[in-house]
């Protein structure tokens, strides 16, 4: 049915509970009791028709989807007089997932006397979305947890995610990033002439293969901050080999770059007048000379 029926007959509702197949077929009053039961029906929960005709159909359902679908069936009481919902229900074979399309049989003045749902079993795909659902929890919990800084794109190089390592070095919360190009979020420069570095997510994209930064690379906070950043930027991949996105992963190296300057400069000059030591003096002297 596409819509409200005016009358259905019952030999109606039989046939075409017979060319339904596996979908399960009722027919309720406005009540919620049982008018008719298809043989799909009564196999599915392990109850013949005598037991449940004039029966309500409420409490096959789970107690925490009761109210969930009678608040969808209210929609059976105006136009287009129909609706869809998804339930748990106790069957012989324990709580399994139902998607149901009902439509309401309406009189003459267009009141509902009657409902037909056809429904189908949908527990597989149910659990399939529950494992999805976990397993991007237990990424989302693993890329939060990590000490680096975490940015994914989406294939056209806009952000998708920051965990929030990144969000304190970018200056950028991931609500606030997500959807944007990447380069406005992930500003790097080359260190010495401050010059603009290629984006990453874009030569990786181009090249299909994890890129890396260039040394002396410098990550420009959306507050000011500088930081030394090494880097690296790798495709995500379907099983058929399609880039989805770039996994971009970086860490602050600002001051383990410091300290390797310091003790550059420590070992060429003298600690007391801080001139250049002779060992520097004469490795100079040598470069002058030649």
């Amino acid at each position: 049915w596409c819509g409200p029926c005016r009358m259905v007959a019952p030999e109606l509702v039989k046939v075409a509970a017979r060319r339904a197949g596996s979908l399960l077929v009722v027919k309720v009053d406005t009540e919620g009791r049982f008018l008719y039961v298809s043989p799909t029906y009564c196999e599915t929960f392990g109850k013949s028709e005598s037991d449940l005709l004039g029966q309500g159909f409420m409490p096959l359902v789970h107690e925490d989807d009761r109210e969930s679908t009678a608040n969808a069936m209210k929609a059976l009481h105006r136009a287009p007089y129909a609706c869809h919902l998804e339930q748990r229900a106790m069957t012989k074979s324990g709580w399994r997932w139902l998607a149901w399309a009902d439509t309401a049989i309406l009189d003459e003045q267009d009141r509902p006397i009657a409902v037909i749902g056809v429904g189908r079993d949908i527990t597989e795909r149910k659990q399939a979305e529950q494992a999805l659902r976990d397993e991007k929890e237990w990424a989302q919990v693993t890329l939060q947890s990590i000490g680096d800084a975490v940015i994914t794109t989406d294939a056209s190089g806009s952000v998708d995610f920051l965990n929030p390592v990144a969000e304190a070095l970018t200056g950028w919360t991931a609500a606030e990033a997500r959807g944007k190009p990447l380069d406005e979020v992930f500003r790097i420069f080359n260190e010495e002439n401050h010059q603009r570095v290629a984006d990453p997510v874009a030569r990786c994209l181009k090249a299909g293969k994890i890129v890396g930064l260039a040394n002396h690379t410098l990550l420009l906070s959306r507050n000011g901050m500088e930081y030394n950043i090494e880097d690296s930027a790798a495709p995500i991949k379907n099983p058929e080999g399609l880039i989805l996105g770039v996994v971009v992963v970086f860490r602050d190296i600002t001051e383990p770059r410091r300290l390797s300057r310091q003790m550059a400069h420590d070992a060429a000059h003298d600690s007391l007048t801080g001139l250049v030591n002779r060992r520097e003096f004469e490795k100079r002297l040598d470069r002058a000379l030649a």
